[in-house]
């Protein structure tokens, strides 16, 4: 067996020209596993996550609060832990013994004091097995490896391989050369100079021949279908050089009729690495609602998708865990086929025990959870196709963190915090992140993702695909009197400089290992230069970069890329004439439907006569809304207790501060999840002093009762209508009060009353009259926030704010009313001539755009723009 070893050969992508059959080409990890095959020595991969914990054990007992890293240790266990252990496994490949002198720094003395107690008891790194490999080969066991060719100088091999080496048959790394002719060959000869003489020492004109090539598009797409378009044009032997960006790459040579070369892109976004995450999140209380959500409407749950979805609409109307809303989603699911279990989970993951951020979550219980998430994901993978789902990294990241939690219990560590899980997330997916679906497909291109790898086979054309900030070798965390230390331990640490040298050599390799033609496509402007370009500008000072986006119009790739026109949308005129009569869908009109024919006739037909409806995305109420909505809440509930209206100050107080907080955790999570003190206190205080206020002004007035969130059916101009109060107040003498409920901007609601611009209210107490053969004594709001009572007409309750209204406006309930009926008869004739009117500003100002003797124009519209979208309605 002849073996072709790189440092970085692991990472090398197909097709290959030819069978390896007996002539590998590997990496270190790859090179390693074959010599461990062959001498027995082959094992169970331990996951990386569970050597971390295993190491964090090792450090724990030995911390005397003394160590180098002791405070590092309190302040981050867990990912002091995997900087340690990443410091442990480079000492190990620079040839450490686990020992220390008495001259030693403090630092490495305390690491020999952790590898005395972790002897034996530490899965070994790649040094320590690198080095039971060297043994076994010491002792005279043969493997069938005749010679190993070295892409890369001996000198850069970490010291452990460069032992191991030193037991085989090994031919050094092949000199570079130069393989092509013409510009190509010229480019390739000046550039190999340059990079082994250090300095630019002779530069040289090109000929224009074609065999290099340097390009430049304004943006990454339309590189993206150039290129393709050139794949499909050209059939040849060609190599494509990405680094980043590979993923999007292919998507485009898919998208194209193209085939993809199997570019992964790192994430931990894909929804099966979120899911054990996501689980994991609800361990804590107080409830992390928006994670919460997440974890309901995840692809891939638990629960299911239905219950899920349920539950999640529950959550969205009520923010909380056990709220009606959330028991009402509970009964819908038992009634399903699989309800019981169902519920079983909904038990089991969202309304069981919960631990606060700072006692931390028994281990065993989130090993449990993390099992029943990699048995959810097995089904799902054996049930979807691994191939469709792309669940395998999910499965691989729970199994290491199941070993990490293995681990930690064993060690007798009984709970962990979320910065500790999030840490062992991390740790158990370093790889597992790359896309599963990202595979070659039949018919692709060669393809690399590093310039190492490049040169191992030449290829006629060689497209290195916008190379800019270069990864270079990180520097090593350690003082030089650290360094000088471990030499005198025998250690030959990895040299950062000579390994930035040798990167201009790597980067020599996709130049040289085109024969024909060399394509440099440079990412679009203002990104940062790779050096290669910039040294070629050097030795090629007439070098030009041809524009991709110019290139286009040409004839021959206009064919291969058609441009396309440009055709601007059409706006809707004022007048829409439909030609028929239009009619409402609607069995029953509301304040909201009305609200829209009034002032955007266009508007109301979009969403009534034609039911157009958008997406529905499921968020969480936030602000004022949520504060709003609960305090509707707290008014609805204070009126369904006995007596309540006869309550004293002190008695209010009491009762809100012993209901407030289970209201919360089941309708108001969001205020008691971290960083929300401030909007719970004041929350909390504005709703005390509110609801003694409104009670004393009910008080006062005489209330008999008062019901809320009282939903009335009645008409409006003949038409059966649906009214919706938020209080109704009964009076003495057969009369009654209306109020609106709203949390803060009591100057906004003075000025509605001022302006007699409150139909909701009016349209409501047009309802109350139909129930109760008279219109409210008054109407008006409550402004929780400065606790107001705002109200029209005077002498109903004491000590209120009355809005006078001003001159010139409806002054009262029956002239609004008048002009609201006015109004709809006005719109029901232009409806019935299939006339739709468009109110847009576009077309003058509002109050130029009404009729008279209806009432003025309000704008609507501003939560709509998907709607009005439609009619033209964007930004000029």
């Amino acid at each position: 067996m002849r073996v072709t070893f790189g440092l970085r050969l692991d990472e090398r992508q197909g097709p290959a020209d030819r069978a390896y059959f007996m002539a590998p080409q590997v990496g270190r990890q790859g090179f390693l596993g074959l010599l461990e095959t062959y001498l027995g020595l082959s094992g169970p991969e331990v996951p990386h996550a569970a050597r971390v914990a295993a190491y964090l054990g090792f450090l724990v007992k030995a911390n005397d609060g003394r160590r180098f890293y002791s405070r590092s240790l309190k302040a981050d266990d867990v990912g002091t832990a995997a900087v340690l252990l990443q410091w442990r496994e480079e000492w190990y490949l620079a040839g450490w013994a686990g020992n220390a002198l008495d001259t030693s720094p403090k630092k490495i003395q305390d690491m020999a004091a952790v590898e005395a107690l972790a002897a034996g008891g530490m899965s070994p790194g790649e040094g320590e097995r690198l080095n039971q490999v060297a043994q076994m080969l010491r002792a005279g066991n043969r493997i069938p490896v005749a010679s190993v060719q070295l892409v890369e100088d001996l000198a850069l091999y970490p010291f452990a391989w460069r032992q191991v080496l030193g037991l085989l048959e090994v031919n050094a790394a092949l000199p570079m050369t130069v393989t092509a002719e013409g510009d190509l060959g010229r480019l390739q000869g000046v550039v190999l100079n340059a990079v082994e003489a250090g300095r630019v020492a002779e530069t040289f004109e090109l000929a224009g021949d074609g065999s290099f090539r340097v390009v430049q598009a304004r943006s990454c797409e339309v590189a993206e279908h150039w290129l393709s378009a050139i794949c499909r044009a050209e059939e040849t032997d060609r190599l494509v050089l990405c680094e980043e960006g590979g993923d999007a790459l292919d998507a485009t040579l898919s998208a194209t009729g193209g085939s993809a070369c199997g570019f992964g892109a790192p994430s931990d976004l894909r929804p099966a690495l979120q899911t054990l995450g996501l689980a994991l999140e609800t361990c804590w209380t107080p409830v992390d609602v928006p994670r919460t959500m997440e974890f309901l409407v995840h692809p891939i749950s638990p629960l299911g998708f239905s219950a899920g979805r349920a539950l999640a609409r529950a959550l969205a109307d009520k923010p909380g865990i056990g709220s009606d809303s959330w028991e009402a989603a509970k009964a819908v699911i038992a009634e399903t086929e699989k309800g019981k279990e169902v519920l079983e989970d909904v038990a089991f993951w969202l309304e069981g025990d919960r631990w606060t951020r700072e006692e931390g979550a028994p281990v065993g219980h989130l090993a449990t959870r993390a099992v029943r998430i990699c048995d959810l994901l097995t089904r799902f993978a054996l049930a979807s196709g691994d191939e469709a789902t792309g669940a395998s990294p999910a499965i691989g990241q729970c199994k290491a963190v199941i070993a990490g939690l293995d681990e930690f219990q064993r060690q007798g560590i009984e709970r962990l915090g979320p910065r500790q899980i999030e840490q062992l997330l991390a740790e158990s997916t370093p790889g597992g992140a790359i896309n599963p679906h990202a595979i070659s497909q039949v018919g692709c291109l060669k393809s690399a993702v590093t310039a190492a790898v490049c040169g191992i086979e030449s290829v006629a054309e060689v497209v290195w695909w916008m190379p800019s900030t270069p990864a270079l070798p990180h520097p090593h965390p350690w003082s030089q009197a650290d360094v000088a230390a471990l030499g005198m331990l025998g250690l030959e640490l990895r040299d950062p400089a000579a390994e930035l040298a040798s990167l201009s050599k790597q980067w020599l390799r996709p130049i040289l290992a085109a024969t024909k033609r060399f394509v440099l496509v440079l990412p679009p402007p203002g990104r940062e230069e790779h050096p290669i370009w910039q040294l070629i500008k050097q030795l090629a000072p007439g070098v030009s970069v041809d524009s991709i986006d110019h290139a286009l119009h040409n004839l021959e790739l206009a064919e291969l890329a058609p441009a396309v026109t440009r055709v601007a949308l059409a706006a809707a005129d004022r007048y829409i004439e439909l030609g028929r009569p239009i009619t409402s869908r609607r069995e029953k009109q509301s304040f909201s439907n009305l609200n829209d024919i009034f002032n955007n006739p266009a508007l109301a037909v979009l969403k009534d006569v034609a039911s157009l409806r958008t997406g529905t995305v499921l968020t969480v109420a936030e602000g004022n809304q949520l504060l709003g909505t609960l305090g509707h809440r707290v008014v609805e509930k204070l009126f369904q207790q006995p007596g309540a209206l006869a309550w004293s100050a002190e008695q209010a107080t009491a009762w809100f501060n012993d209901m407030v907080d289970p209201l919360l955790t089941a309708e108001g999570a969001p205020l008691l999840m971290p960083g929300e003190s401030l909007k719970l206190h004041r929350f909390k205080h504005i709703c005390r002093k509110a609801v003694c206020t409104l009670l004393a002004h009910l008080q006062r007035a005489g209330a008999l009762r008062v019901r809320t969130e009282l939903e009335l059916d009645g008409t409006f101009a003949g038409h059966p209508f649906v009214a919706k109060l938020d209080m109704l107040v009964d009076l003495p003498e057969d009369r009654t009060a209306l109020l609106d409920l709203k949390w803060s901007r009591a100057k906004n609601y003075k000025d509605v009353l001022r302006t007699g611009r409150y139909l909701q209210l009016a349209l409501y107490a047009g309802v109350v009259r139909e129930h109760f053969k008279a219109l409210p004594a008054t109407v008006g709001y409550f402004i929780f926030d400065g606790a107001e009572l705002l109200v029209t007409q005077d002498g109903v309750f004491p000590n209120e704010t009355v809005v006078a209204a001003k001159s010139g406006v409806p002054a009262s309930l029956e002239a609004i009313l008048a002009l609201a009926i006015a109004t709809w008869k006005w719109r029901q004739a232009q409806w019935a001539e299939g006339k739709v009117e468009w109110v847009d500003k576009r077309f003058g100002k509002l109050a130029e755009l009404g009729e008279a003797g209806t009432l003025a124009l309000e704008e609507v519209g501003r939560y709509d723009g998907d709607h009005l979208a439609l009619l033209g309605a964007w930004e000029e």
